[in-house]
C-alpha cells in the first residue's frame, strides 16, 4: 500500500497549533508503516504543498491512499497558491471535481482520506466520481487527529478491509473530542481490502483414515513478488522441514497469488509455519494451526464438490486429536 500525505499550511496560528497538528499525524503515520510486517508499504510525505504542485505529485507518487490534511469548508479544500507578482501566497479553494482532475490517470488513488473540517459533502462526491473517501464535520484536536490516524493505518497495514478499519475509527470518534468528530465513509460499505496481509493456508492433497495421515501442502497467500525464498515447516516430530524453493521456482509458484511447499505427511493439528527473505534482505515468519489454515483456504480458492468431502475428512480427524499429555518435570 501506497500512502502520500500531503498538507498546505495555511493561516497558523501564533503558537503553532496547525503544524503541531500535522507533525503529530506525520509521526504516527511513520511509526504505523514502520511497525507493519510486511515492509512493501510505503508512506510519503509532502507536508508543504502548493496546489500547483498537486497534481505533479499523485502523479509521480501514484498513491493508494491520498490524505490530506488542511483546512476546509462547505465549497472544498484550501490549499496555498502561489503569488506570482508578490512572491508570497494566497489561498484557493479546491472542490471535489478539481482534485479528482489532478488524479493520475494511471493510478488514481483507491482513496482519499480527508482530515479537513466540512469535509464530507467533498467524500460524498468523490464517492460518485468512484473513489472512495473518508470526510468529517468538524475540526479535530491534534490527540483525537493522532488516534485516529494511527488506528486507522494499522488497521489497514494489518490487512483489515476499508469498512473494517472505517469502523474502528468511526466509534473512535463518537468518544474522543467530546463526541463532536463526525466521520463518515463513502461508499458506506466499501469491502476492498487496500493492502492485503499475506496468510498461511493449506490444501488438502489425501488423507488415509486407516493410519491418521493427512497429506498437505502449505501455502502463504498475497505473497507478491518481492519474496526471494520461503521456508514452510512444522512442529511435528515426524515431519522434516520443506527444503526452500529456488528463486526462479518460488517466481513460477506464486503466479497464482500464493506460494506453495512440497506435500506434507502430517497426524495432528500441528503448528505450521512460513518463515523467508524479501529482496530488501528483511526477514518474515508466519505460524498458525494447521486446522485453521484449512478453513482458511477455503477463502482463497473455490473448491469443487470433491475437494471439499476430502477437507471434511481431514477436519474430522483433526478434531478428534488430542494434544498428549505431560507427566511433568
Amino acid at each position: 500500500m501506497r500512502l502520500l500525505y500531503v498538507g498546505s499550511r495555511i493561516d497558523e496560528q501564533q503558537d503553532g497549533t496547525a503544524q503541531l497538528l500535522q507533525a503529530g499525524e506525520i509521526h504516527n503515520i511513520e511509526l504505523c508503516f514502520s511497525r507493519a510486517a510486511w515492509r512493501r508499504d510505503k508512506a510519503s510525505f509532502l507536508p508543504d504543498l502548493i496546489v500547483e504542485d498537486l497534481a505533479e505529485a499523485l502523479e509521480k507518487f501514484q498513491p493508494d491512499v491520498l490524505h490530506i490534511s488542511t483546512h476546509g469548508d462547505p465549497r472544498g479544500l484550501c490549499f496555498a497558491s502561489r503569488n506570482l507578482e508578490g512572491g508570497g501566497s494566497e489561498v484557493v479553494i479546491v472542490d471535489a471535481k478539481a482534485l479528482a482532475a489532478f488524479f493520475s490517470r494511471r493510478h488514481p488513488p483507491r482513496l482519499v482520506l480527508l482530515n479537513a473540517c466540512d469535509s464530507i459533502g467533498i467524500a460524498r462526491e468523490l464517492a460518485e466520481l468512484g473513489v472512495a473517501a473518508i470526510g468529517t464535520t468538524a475540526p479535530i484536536t491534534n490527540e483525537a487527529a493522532t488516534a485516529i490516524a494511527t488506528q486507522f493505518y494499522a488497521k489497514l497495514l494489518d490487512g483489515a478491509s476499508l469498512e473494517q478499519a472505517f469502523q474502528v475509527i468511526a466509534h473512535l470518534g463518537r468518544v474522543v473530542d467530546g463526541g463532536k468528530v463526525a466521520i463518515e465513509l463513502f461508499p458506506p460499505s466499501a469491502s476492498m481490502v487496500l493492502n492485503p496481509a499475506p496468510r498461511l493456508i493449506a490444501r488438502v492433497e489425501a488423507v488415509d483414515e486407516l493410519t491418521g495421515a493427512i497429506t498437505v501442502r502449505l501455502g502463504l497467500v498475497d505473497v507478491g513478488r518481492e519474496f526471494m525464498q520461503i521456508c514452510f515447516f512444522t512442529d511435528a516430530r515426524s515431519n522434516k522441514p520443506s527444503e526452500p524453493p529456488a528463486t526462479s521456482d518460488l517466481q513460477r509458484d506464486i503466479s497464482d497469488g500464493a506460494a506453495w511447499s512440497d506435500a506434507m505427511i502430517l497426524h495432528s493439528d500441528c503448528w505450521i509455519a512460513a518463515c523467508g527473505l524479501l529482496s530488501s534482505g528483511e526477514t518474515f515468519a508466519l505460524s498458525q494451526r494447521l486446522r485453521t489454515a484449512i478453513l482458511d483456504h477455503s477463502h482463497f480458492e473455490k473448491e469443487r464438490a470433491v475437494y471439499k468431502q476430502t477437507r471434511d475428512r481431514a477436519l474430522g480427524l483433526l478434531s478428534t486429536f488430542k494434544p498428549p499429555s505431560r507427566a511433568g518435570n
